[in-house]
């Protein structure tokens, strides 16, 4: 196999994937509920420019970018934790309507080729662990990650 110009090996010894965006069509069913959880706590609202700029960013620093650039100022933690918490009960309620996202099979059958041939297949995200474990499970895309050795 080649990268680049570089000749590697025919097999990783592992196979490293990003999660939301990547292995589940999530990022879509993440925005609205940014803007339903800012409703709620002055007004605040994020573009979905501002809110893809933010990919790969763990929630909290997420939460304290968005309060910063309405108020000017730093977050306290006790707001970060609260607006979480709103986001986190928002955007369950939206996927009680919505399901779950969906894999995105292209990247699902390159997870599963390197799988078949006994290549450890490891998660990589800034998102909330039981988020992704969900998504994961209900995408059909579990039994790639063992919870024992895939974080």
């Amino acid at each position: 196999m080649n990268v680049g110009s570089r000749r590697v090996g025919d097999q990783p010894e592992a196979a490293l994937f990003d999660v939301d965006g990547t292995l589940v069509d999530s990022m879509p069913r993440f925005f609205p509920s940014w803007n339903e959880a800012g409703s709620l706590h002055g007004g605040l609202v994020m573009t979905e420019d501002a809110f893809y700029n933010y990919a790969g960013w763990p929630l909290p620093d997420i939460a304290r970018g968005l309060y910063k650039s309405h108020h000017g100022t730093d977050a306290t933690d006790e707001w970060v934790a609260e607006f979480l918490a709103t986001k986190k009960k928002v955007h369950a309620a939206r996927e009680k309507t919505a399901g779950t996202p969906p894999p995105i099979d292209a990247v699902a059958a390159i997870a599963r080729k390197w799988t078949s041939r006994g290549v450890p297949v490891i998660a990589a995200t800034s998102g909330l662990r039981d988020h992704v474990e969900h998504h994961l499970a209900e995408a059909g895309l579990g039994d790639l990650f063992p919870s024992d050795t895939a974080w």
